[in-house]
């Protein structure tokens, strides 16, 4: 499969029907923002802690997102 070419919302639905690997692809497109929000609004925490949470709530917010109530 061409994940790829999956929007965020296809890649969610993915991740919800068990595939891990769309997890993974998803965390790696937003890592970067994460990393850089976490260092501004944490500049004096230790940014890999800081990514690890960004991670956790990416993570949680997949597991309750419901494209009919909201956008991704």
């Amino acid at each position: 499969m061409d994940y790829c070419r999956k929007t965020d919302e296809e890649l969610v639905e993915l991740i919800k029907n068990g595939d891990n690997e769309c997890l993974h692809i998803l965390i790696d497109k937003y890592n970067g923002l994460i990393r850089k929000k976490a260092s501004i609004l944490c500049p004096f925490a230790d940014t890999d802690d800081m990514v690890q949470e960004g991670i956790i709530a990416l993570y949680s917010a997949v597991n309750v997102y419901d494209q009919e109530l909201s956008s991704f």
